[in-house]
């Protein structure tokens, strides 16, 4: 009984050391495990951190996204504005260019009308000067001036007896009874093919058309005021009112009216009316009229109805 149970008790403790041993090493496992779980628990934990950050991430894109959209339309709308607000700018500048051409075109018109109310209030004091001056002369000079027209006048009257008288032809008639006067027919037709007096006016553009020229030509002598521009030696007339010329031309009493011209570039209208009046004067100058209106166009190239 004594040796049993002795092995009954070795056994036992043997039993308890293997158990608590088991018992530990299951602790230790457990321990492991636990260690592990942590470690995954915490892997798990900062995974969703991350997911969160992502997803936070995301959202602020999206937001930024949907912000840069509004931007851009905002972007668009403000061009089209700006577009629009260029158009309406271009269409004032345009506007301003017209306004600006038309009252540059109206300045130039009111100077030239000034200038041509200018030069007829200084034509009227000429016209004035000269008549005092005249009034002044001695009446001697006015008698020998008188005697020499009346010189003159007789002396037409002569020229024009003697041509009368050379035309006379002697008519023979079949029948003695019919013998009609042709002297009074042939000295009408001679007085009618050459004219005592002969009045023209001059028409033609304010410059270049040599209106003032061909008067002088026509007279034979410088009657109207020309002047030389630029190195072409080109020669253009200074005519702001009607001036009248008069010469004996080939044992005739030649007139020529020069008239201020009309602008080539310009409409009929938009011409000064104070050119259109002395246009419109140059034939009361040469009274009862004028036998001709010469108009007078200058080779400068194509000449259109415009012109």
């Amino acid at each position: 009984a004594g040796n049993w149970g002795w092995h009954f008790t070795t056994d036992i403790s043997q039993i308890y050391r293997e158990t608590e041993e088991r018992i530990r090493l299951r602790e230790e496992e457990l321990k492991l495990r636990d260690e592990e779980r942590r470690k995954e628990i915490e892997d798990l934990k900062n995974w969703y951190e991350e997911r969160m950050k992502k997803e936070e991430g995301m959202k602020e894109i999206d937001e930024k996204e949907l912000e840069i959209g509004d931007a851009a339309e905002y972007s668009e709308d403000r061009e089209g504005d700006i577009d629009q607000s260029r158009m309406e700018c271009e269409e004032m500048e345009s506007e301003e260019q017209e306004m600006k051409e038309i009252f540059e075109y109206e300045e130039r018109a009111r100077e030239e009308e000034l200038i041509q109310r200018c030069e007829v209030k200084e034509r009227d004091i000429d016209e004035c000067k000269m008549e005092f001056e005249e009034s002044e002369r001695p009446e001697e000079e006015m008698k020998h001036r008188n005697e020499k027209d009346d010189m003159r006048k007789t002396l037409k009257d002569e020229e024009l007896e003697k041509d009368t008288q050379e035309t006379t032809v002697p008519v023979k008639s079949c029948s003695q009874d019919f013998n009609p006067p042709l002297r009074g027919r042939q000295t009408a037709s001679r007085e009618t093919r050459r004219l005592s007096e002969l009045r023209i006016v001059l028409l033609g553009w304010r410059r270049w058309a040599g209106k003032s020229s061909s008067g002088n030509t026509i007279l034979g002598r410088k009657q109207f005021k020309t002047r030389i521009v630029d190195e072409k030696w080109e020669i253009v007339g200074e005519t702001r009112w009607c001036k009248k010329g008069q010469a004996e031309v080939a044992g005739r009493q030649v007139t020529v009216v020069d008239t201020p011209g009309w602008c080539p570039w310009y409409f009929v209208q938009a011409n000064p009316e104070l050119v259109k009046q002395e246009i419109v004067r140059s034939v009361s100058l040469c009274p009862p009229g004028p036998h001709a209106l010469l108009l007078l166009i200058p080779v400068l190239g194509s000449f259109t109805e415009r012109h």
